[in-house]
């Protein structure tokens, strides 16, 4: 009797296992495809080459490694064996069977949307000084910034193992009081912290918004309307994240302040993929709400006709500027395809 119970729990466990390893395969699959799409569309149009857009491409480079390391340490976990050097048995225990490289890129990533609503905050604030300031350069540091962050935040997870015959041995605290303490500060940066940052600037981006509308032209409200569409696609972003990271984070502080918390099973494997569903839902908000995005997206995959289209637009604009009998248009209020760099 009890060795049936056994065998049957031991089959149910290895078919959940081969389940939730399939759906992580499916879903790095899925933010690779995605991702890479948003990097190639950016890379392709020249209308998306400003400080937003490349951090936003930024934002997709690191989602997309996400994507490769989830897929990597599904397909190879990772093994260690007697043959093999101690040296390495240490490296794939410390390195790999912590997945430590999957939350390396996922803490960039979060970081990376701070940036970016910086980079909105600090353009519509002093516009002024960001049109003289923002370069390249400037962009290329920015987009450092999350990197550096990811790679160091997590570093403690390389000594949090030990290796027990060929069974590495991960999350292995010294004792309760310190796996408390580091529990909470990392629920207090990565996840409250991060969101109260973000949301400040929203905040304050919203009030330089309304003092702005006050007494503008019709040319000027069409760039705030288009400034609106950038901060409405980035605001639903950062609502997707929160979603998204919640039920992890709060499982993990759940794990941390209490002794018989596993960072295993069927409950804590949702909410990692509910986490990472973020690194590949965040394309998908982009072809939909991001009106300069989706214009890039026609232009590449429907080529021809948008080529044909701007050659038309073109020819109609050097017609009129050279013959001044032709009446021009007043603005029609429509702007929304206009963003202000």
């Amino acid at each position: 009797m009890n060795l049936s119970t056994e065998s049957s729990d031991d089959e149910s466990s290895q078919s959940s296992s081969i389940i939730s390893t399939t759906v992580f395969i499916a879903f790095g699959l899925c933010g690779i495809i995605d991702n890479g799409l948003v990097l190639v569309v950016v890379g392709y149009s020249k209308d998306l080459r400003n400080a937003t857009n490349l951090l936003i491409a930024n934002q997709s480079l690191i989602d997309l490694m996400t994507s490769v390391f989830l897929l990597a340490l599904n397909l190879a976990p990772g093994f260690l064996t007697v043959s093999q050097p101690v040296l390495i048995n240490r490296f794939i225990c410390a390195f790999w069977m912590t997945w430590y490289p999957f939350w390396m890129t996922v803490n960039a990533s979060s970081v990376n949307l701070v940036v970016i609503t910086f980079e909105r905050f600090y353009a519509i604030a002093y516009p002024v000084r960001y049109r003289q300031g923002m370069n390249i350069k400037r962009v290329a540091s920015l987009s450092v910034i999350p990197w550096v962050y990811g790679i160091s935040f997590n570093v403690f997870l390389l000594f949090l193992t030990r290796i027990d015959g060929q069974v590495c041995l991960t999350y292995v605290w010294p004792n309760m009081k310190l796996k408390q303490v580091i529990g909470v500060l990392i629920f207090s940066i990565q996840f409250l912290g991060l969101i109260c940052i973000i949301s400040i600037w929203y905040i304050l981006i919203a009030v330089h918004l309304r003092r702005g509308l006050r007494g503008q032209t019709d040319a000027v409200n069409l760039r705030e309307r288009a400034r609106r569409n950038v901060l409405e696609t980035l605001l639903i972003v950062f609502v997707c994240y929160i979603v998204c990271w919640a039920p992890n984070d709060i499982y993990v502080l759940n794990f941390s302040l209490k002794e018989h918390v596993q960072l295993e099973g069927i409950l804590y494997d949702v909410t990692v993929l509910l986490a990472f569903s973020n690194a590949w839902i965040n394309p998908i908000i982009y072809s939909f709400r991001y009106v300069k995005f989706q214009r890039a997206w026609k232009k590449m995959f429907c080529c021809r006709g948008a080529e044909k289209q701007d050659q038309s637009n073109v020819f109609s604009c050097n017609l009129a500027n050279k013959n001044p009998n032709i009446v021009r248009e007043a603005p029609t209020g429509r702007g929304s395809e206009t963003e202000i760099k």
